[in-house]
């Protein structure tokens, strides 16, 4: 029998988890035993290098968006779109049928966000009020739905909490 946690896919949350790589060890030989459910066949012709960072970075923004509830149509923002984690992000929430709000900095990390299929772009570094300025990409100017955050700094998880309505309504 699973518990609930494992019957809503939150099989982490399961007190009696058997996760590989975490609670059991062998995933770095080359075979081990794992629930048929999580894992996927990946066919010999596939280049393992190329489809590596879906399998760790990947799955670590899907999941956070899949957590967000944030639904085609609606908005996210990605704290750190330039980065890794970020630009697999935009194609993700893109795929996803979500508007990207890319927050970085620099113009390189602008026009590669745009090209990955950001709608808007604030940068951290010029911005006077980056609160406002994500509010304002915003088609009703309240804020995004959800932030995917995969910034390093303590001052964007702040942040976050602030352009994310209906949760924030505080006046400023």
């Amino acid at each position: 029998m699973q518990c609930s946690f494992c019957q809503q896919s939150d099989e982490p949350l399961c007190a009696k988890a058997l996760l590989s790589g975490y609670t059991v060890d062998g995933t770095f030989q080359e075979y081990c035993i794992a629930k048929a459910a999580h894992v996927a066949r990946i066919p010999k012709e596939c280049n393992l290098e190329a489809i590596a960072p879906v399998l760790c970075a990947g799955i670590t923004v899907y999941k956070g968006l899949k957590e967000s509830g944030a639904r085609p149509g609606q908005t996210v923002a990605i704290v750190g779109a330039g980065g890794g984690l970020g630009s697999l992000a935009i194609q993700y929430a893109k795929a996803m049928g979500l508007e990207v709000i890319a927050i970085d900095g620099g113009e390189e990390k602008k026009a590669m966000t745009a090209k990955l299929g950001a709608a808007h772009y604030v940068d951290f570094m010029t911005s006077k009020n980056l609160v406002n300025d994500v509010k304002a990409a915003t088609q009703d100017g309240l804020g995004p739905h959800a932030v995917i955050l995969v910034a390093v700094n303590e001052k964007p998880f702040q942040q976050a909490a602030e352009v994310c309505l209906p949760w924030n309504l505080s006046s400023e």
